[in-house]
């Protein structure tokens, strides 16, 4: 999980090497993968994010979720 949420991308681990981790090797069922040619775009990507507006992102969905 260490890996998954470092936040420079050239550190990160990539999506298939998460896919590959042992974690998953019980629960992954690869014919129901789906995969596609285009980039998926998630609609805050397209916001301009700078630092204070990515904080305010990341508590507000931390918030959320964090409610029981």
């Amino acid at each position: 999980m260490n890996r998954v949420l470092v936040f420079n991308p050239y550190y990160r681990i990539s999506l298939d090497q998460c896919l590959d981790h042992p974690l998953f090797a019980q629960v992954r069922n690869i014919e129901k993968e789906k995969i596609t040619a285009t980039q998926v775009t998630l609609d805050f990507e397209k916001e301009d994010l700078n630092r204070d507006k990515l904080r305010q992102l990341i508590l507000y969905e931390c918030s959320f979720y964090g409610k029981k």
